[in-house]
């Protein structure tokens, strides 16, 4: 089994032009005998007119993949009529209209993880989870006694030990079912580089227990890549697809990552990262790692760095 660290990632040496749709991403460990499995960060669809449009420019890209998971940041619960009226009274927030589930099964998704902590309140989430079945879209990590801890005003964050023992339990349990386990986290602190504590702890138990790759979101940024018994916890992905207009995190955190993962042989053979962009259209696009927006602004020098002082 063999993974590229962040600081040896080979990348193709090619400049992806803006258009309207760009072509499918070279990748280099590819062939019949791989199958891929492309990973997103928060993705979050809202006031699209044509919400099947939203992943167009990387349309050639997805349909190449043989599955497609994202973090669905942001339920199919229906707005508030007053868009100064927030969905959740703590926060600004506006939750998505049921419509704009066609953003996903337009990109032919997979499976998305809906453990976030802005499917609030619980009747929100299981409003979304039935657009979700009626869509035909799998989907993990929802309940009606949810919320994601270690964000302010909480200061530390650990692992609860029953909650370590059913989740370690889980994935053994999982292991002995399948021959790949990708485990999707929403965590951390909003808005920042930096890890907290408990992700590490989480992501090394599931490690230990049998997972082969752990996929993290939330922070909406850039997180550092840990390398545990060799095998890779990703602690941020940041976003891909992000609508939030009420925040402005459509604005305010451009950057992503696409992550694919290559299986041959029931084994995972590699990863691979390439850097994305939102322009000014709130389109995503994929850019060549070595330059440009896919280097040091938004793309994998930032990623680097995270790295380098440790």
């Amino acid at each position: 089994m063999r993974f590229l660290s962040p600081a040896f990632i080979l990348v193709s040496a090619i400049i992806v032009r803006v258009q309207a749709q760009q072509d499918a991403w070279p990748w280099i460990m590819d062939g019949p005998e791989v199958t891929s499995v492309l990973l997103m960060g928060d993705c979050n669809f809202q006031f699209r007119e044509n919400p099947e449009e939203a992943f167009m420019q990387v349309m050639p890209t997805l349909n190449a993949a043989d599955f497609r998971i994202l973090n669905l940041e942001g339920p199919f619960a229906g707005s508030s009529t007053d868009p100064n009226v927030p969905d959740i009274p703590h926060k600004a927030w506006k939750h998505s209209e049921p419509d704009q589930v066609a953003a996903l099964t337009a990109a032919k998704i997979d499976a998305v993880g809906v453990a976030n902590n802005v499917t609030y309140p619980w009747q929100a989430l299981m409003r979304s989870l039935d657009v979700l079945n009626k869509a035909g879209i799998p989907h993990a990590g929802g309940g009606e006694n949810l919320d994601k801890p270690g964000q302010p005003p909480k200061v530390i964050t650990w692992l609860n030990d029953a909650s370590r023992m059913h989740m370690v339990e889980d994935i053994r349990k999982l292991r002995k079912q399948v021959d790949i386990v990708i485990v999707s986290y929403h965590w951390g602190v909003s808005n920042t580089t930096d890890a907290v504590s408990y992700q590490s702890d989480i992501g090394q138990a599931v490690i230990d227990a049998g997972a082969n790759l752990v996929f993290g979101h939330g922070p909406h940024k850039y997180q550092k890549i840990e390398i545990h018994n060799g095998k890779p916890i990703i602690h941020s992905v940041a976003q891909f697809v992000f609508d939030d207009r009420v925040s402005d995190r459509n604005t305010r955190f451009r950057e992503g990552m696409l992550l694919r993962v290559a299986i041959r042989d029931k084994k995972i053979q590699g990863i691979s990262m390439v850097p994305s962009w939102r322009e000014d259209d709130n389109n995503v696009r994929l850019y060549d790692p070595n330059t440009g927006k896919g280097n040091y602004h938004s793309g994998f020098g930032i990623l680097i760095d995270l790295h380098r002082y440790e």
